[in-house]
């Protein structure tokens, strides 16, 4: 649908909102913890392997395999010829920068001198920092309100890096820049979200079975392990408390059952909860 959020309802009362792009950085930061932690787990299991012949798959194989696949490649993967990105001069007023993202239908626009990049301007600024503030579109030139120098990619940072740099720096764009610095695209957080999704998802046949086999993975391995403290930072734009981390603690996402394996959860006296499958 095109779009990143989706009210969760039950019994017609909204009791969640999701966002698809702070699930998956928080699915990501999951298993990135998780394969830190596999890669020793995999080592001391590893005599145990041999003796027993048994299909030990650590995290640290996960994330590796959906790294390759699905965050690995460069963000020129993304970008096409028909990618748009509105460019205005810092003395155009609001007024002209809102028109070029109505007519371009992106939500952001990047501020250049030359083809140096000077700043960037999005929707969330519109309302925040001109209609909340109660200044005039057509008096207030976008240099007063814009994001300067921001933080950039290049056309080889790959999908997951890109990621990170959003989720550090607490925004949902990121312009991306040539060799010369010439911005050739303004991308967020939503077209990287689905363009890591769609790398899973895409081919054919075999092929687009292993993929969506390895896709469904990915969602059930991450929503199985337990958040990663910094998850927890309020001021973070993307961290995401799951709603299965709160409200009477009966609510829960357990992995899934295989063979003969079983899901426990256990609360400590402090309130942290623990997840493993024996």
């Amino acid at each position: 649908g095109k779009f990143r959020h989706l009210p969760v309802v039950d019994n017609g009362e909204v009791i969640a909102m999701l966002d698809i792009a702070k699930c998956l950085y928080d699915a990501i930061s999951r298993l990135e913890k998780a394969a830190e932690q596999g890669s020793a787990l995999a080592a001391a299991v590893e005599g145990v392997e041999r003796q027993f012949g048994s299909n030990f798959s650590a995290p640290s194989t996960l994330i590796e395999t959906i790294r390759e696949r699905m965050f690995k490649p460069s963000l020129s993967t993304v970008i096409t010829e028909s990618t748009k990105v509105a460019i205005v001069s810092p003395s155009d007023p609001v007024y002209v920068a809102a028109q070029k993202m109505r007519e371009l239908r992106v939500n952001s626009v990047v501020i250049t001198t030359g083809n140096l990049l000077q700043g960037i301007f999005t929707s969330k600024d519109v309302l925040m920092r001109v209609v909340a503030q109660n200044l005039s579109p057509e008096l207030t030139l976008v240099e007063k309100v814009m994001t300067a120098h921001p933080d950039c990619a290049t056309l080889d940072t790959s999908i997951l890096d890109a990621l990170h740099i959003m989720h550090d720096g607490k925004f949902l764009h990121i312009p991306v820049v040539d060799g010369d610095g010439r911005v050739v695209a303004c991308l967020d957080v939503l077209q990287l979200t689905q363009a890591a999704i769609s790398m899973a998802e895409g081919g054919s046949g075999a092929a687009n079975d292993v993929a969506n086999t390895m896709m469904q993975k990915f969602w059930d391995s991450a929503l199985a392990l337990e958040p990663p403290d910094e998850e927890f930072d309020s001021q973070s734009e993307i961290s995401l408390v799951m709603p299965s981390e709160v409200g009477d603690g009966r609510s829960s996402i357990y992995p899934a059952v295989v063979g003969n394996s079983f899901a426990f959860k256990l609360q400590v006296k402090k309130g942290r909860m623990h997840r493993f499958t024996c």
